[in-house]
C-alpha cells in the first residue's frame, strides 16, 4: 500500500501543531504495518525543498513563504501541492492520498486535475463551527475588532462551500468523533455513509515505560494543570475565574499554565485583576520533556474549551493515570467517561468547574480511580497501533 499524507504543517518542522502530530504518527505506524508512506507539507524557513526520512516515512518538505493570513496560506498551499501530489504520484502510483483538514484540499484540487489515486479527508474540526465560536469568544473578551476580522478574513459562506467541495470530492470521510462526523454531514452536505468516525490516539512513554514513576506533589501543595493555547474556545477564563473559590479551600494550590498564543496578555492581566499572582504560573511554551515532569506532578488536569475536536493534551493526560476535568463538548464527551474516568462540567460553567477540582482534590481515592480507567480506557482504544489498523483496513476497503 502506498500512501501519500498530505498537512499543510509538516510535522518535522510543526511538533506542536495537533494536526501535525497526528500525521506524523499515523504515517509512522503505517510504516510499521508495512504501507510506504510520503508526507508532503510546508516547512518553516526552508529556502528549497527537503526530503527527509524518520522510522521509513518519507518527509517531503516545501518552502513556506507566504507570511500572511491563514485563508491565504491555505489557498498558496492548494495549488502548490495540488502539482507536487500529481508530480510524485506519477513516480509513485499512490493507492491512496490522504490529506488532514483543511489540507485535503489539495487531494481534491489534484483530483479535479486528473489524479487517480482514492482520495481520503480527515475532518478534525469543522472548520465553520470553529471560526464561530473562535469569533464569539473574542466578542465575549472585547475584542470586537478581532472577533469581526475573524468572521471577515474567511465568510461562513465561503468556509461552508469549501468544505462542501472538498470533501465530496473525496472517496471516503474519516472524522476524529461521532460529533464532528453528524456535523461536517449537516453542514458540508456530505452523505453521511461517505464519512466513517476513527478518532486520534496519544504516542505516550506512560502507557509502556515503567520507570516514569507518580511522583507526589510536596506535602501541602496542590498542583492544577493547564496544557493548550491561550486562545479563544479553550475557556482558560472560566478557569481562572474558578481558582478564586478554589484557593480559598486550598490556599497553598497551585494553577500552572502552560502553552501560548493570541490571549496570554489578557489571561495575565486577568489573573491579576482576581488577585491571583500567588496562586497562577504562566510558564509558556515548553518542551515535550518538561510537560511530562508537570503531568506527573500534577493533582487534577483540566480542559475547560468551549469547542473542541479530540485535544492531545486531554489524551496525554489520561495516559498518565490523571483525573482530569472537561468540558462535556464535542469530541471530549466521546473520550471522558463522567465519574468514570473523568468529570465532565458544563462548556463555561465556572461554578461546575469550581466543584469538580474541589471535589478531586479532596477524595483523593476517587480522584485516583479516575486517573486508573482513564489510564485502561487509552489503552484499550485509543493507542496508534489500533487506530493505524483501523485506518489501513478503511483504505483497503476502498
Amino acid at each position: 500500500m502506498r500512501v501519500c499524507m498530505v498537512t499543510i504543517d509538516n510535522p518535522c518542522y510543526y511538533k506542536g501543531d495537533g494536526v501535525a502530530v497526528h500525521t506524523y504518527f499515523l504515517s509512522l505506524n503505517l510504516a510499521k504495518l508495512g504501507c510506504e508512506v510520503h508526507v508532503l507539507g510546508l516547512s518553516g524557513n526552508l529556502k528549497s525543498k527537503s526530503v527527509i526520512s524518520d522510522e521509513g516515512v518519507v518527509f517531503h518538505c516545501f518552502p513556506d513563504y507566504l507570511r500572511v493570513g491563514r485563508p491565504l496560506r491555505l489557498l498558496f498551499f492548494l495549488r502548490k501541492m495540488a502539482k507536487e501530489i500529481l508530480t510524485l504520484s506519477q513516480l509513485k502510483k499512490f493507492n491512496v492520498v490522504h490529506g488532514q483538514g483543511s489540507s485535503a484540499g489539495a487531494a481534491a484540487l489534484a483530483k479535479t486535475m486528473g489524479l487517480e489515486s482514492k482520495c481520503v479527508g480527515t475532518i478534525h474540526t469543522v472548520g465553520f463551527d470553529e471560526q464561530m465560536e473562535t469569533a464569539k469568544d473574542y466578542w465575549r473578551y472585547g475584542f470586537y475588532l478581532t472577533g469581526l476580522y475573524t468572521i471577515l478574513s474567511a465568510p461562513p459562506p465561503i468556509i461552508m462551500q469549501y468544505g462542501n467541495f472538498v470533501y465530496n470530492q473525496m472517496d471516503l470521510n474519516i472524522s476524529v468523533s461521532e460529533y464532528n462526523r453528524n456535523r461536517a454531514s449537516f453542514i458540508y452536505k456530505i452523505p453521511i455513509d461517505k464519512i466513517m468516525t476513527i478518532p486520534s490516539a496519544v504516542n505516550s512513554p506512560f502507557l509502556n515505560d515503567t520507570s516514569l514513576k507518580q511522583t507526589k506533589p510536596r506535602l501541602g501543595h496542590q498542583i492544577i494543570l493547564y496544557v493548550g493555547r491561550l486562545a479563544p474556545r479553550k475557556g482558560i477564563n472560566y478557569l481562572l475565574q474558578a481558582m478564586s473559590r478554589i484557593t480559598k479551600y486550598f490556599p497553598k494550590a497551585k494553577l500552572i499554565i502552560v502553552g501560548t498564543g493570541p490571549l496570554k496578555h489578557y489571561f495575565r492581566d486577568l489573573s491579576k485583576r482576581l488577585g491571583l499572582q500567588n496562586s497562577v504560573m504562566f510558564l509558556g511554551y515548553v518542551s515535550d520533556e518538561r510537560i511530562r515532569e508537570l503531568l506527573v506532578s500534577a493533582n487534577v488536569v483540566v480542559v475547560p474549551s468551549i469547542f473542541e475536536g479530540c485535544p492531545l493534551v486531554l489524551l496525554e493526560a489520561m495516559a498518565a493515570g490523571k483525573p482530569v476535568v472537561a468540558s462535556a463538548v464535542q469530541g471530549i464527551s466521546e473520550v471522558v467517561k463522567h465519574e468514570l474516568s473523568g468529570l465532565l462540567v458544563k462548556p463555561g460553567n465556572t461554578h461546575e468547574i469550581e466543584d469538580a477540582i474541589i471535589r478531586l482534590l479532596k477524595e483523593k481515592k476517587f480522584a485516583n480511580r479516575l486517573g486508573e480507567n482513564a489510564k485502561e480506557a487509552i489503552r484499550e482504544d485509543y493507542s496508534w497501533k489500533k487506530i493505524a489498523r483501523r485506518t489501513l483496513e478503511a483504505y483497503e476497503k476502498l
